[in-house]
């Protein structure tokens, strides 16, 4: 069994959206406090939290990958990662805890490809 594996990258926070690998949030102050997590082609990463709507969240990714982020995912009121194998193929999941969502990102990824490893991950419960 492969254990979960995080790529460390450096983030920037800037009010909500990160630049980089994505950090956990507390209340946000609203109902839904939504959050998002995407990757680009080139490398790029971007994830958000303590949005408002998923409108906002996903427009936070993309500012976050300079717009350009090919995959987005939103959430709202957990956690959630995004998990890609050497060959490209990836795979995301949520969960209430980081250490789940990175946990299930990574084995739904390992069934599709190898060598998987977490590549952005953000919380907004």
């Amino acid at each position: 069994m492969k254990s979960a594996r995080t790529i460390g990258l450096t983030a920037i926070l800037c009010g909500g959206i990160m630049m980089g690998q994505s950090a956990l949030a507390g209340t946000c102050g609203y109902k839904d406090c939504w959050g998002g997590v995407g990757f680009g082609a080139d490398g790029k990463v971007g994830a958000a939290y303590g949005q408002w709507s998923e409108q906002e969240a996903f427009k936070a990714v993309q500012r976050a990958c300079d717009w350009g982020c090919v995959q987005v995912r939103t959430f709202k009121n957990t956690c959630a990662a995004m998990a890609k194998g050497q060959d490209g193929k990836w795979s995301w999941a949520y969960s209430k805890s980081r250490s789940k969502a990175e946990a299930t990102a990574i084995k739904i990824c390992d069934a599709k490809t190898y060598d998987c490893n977490v590549v952005v991950w953000a919380c907004s419960p």
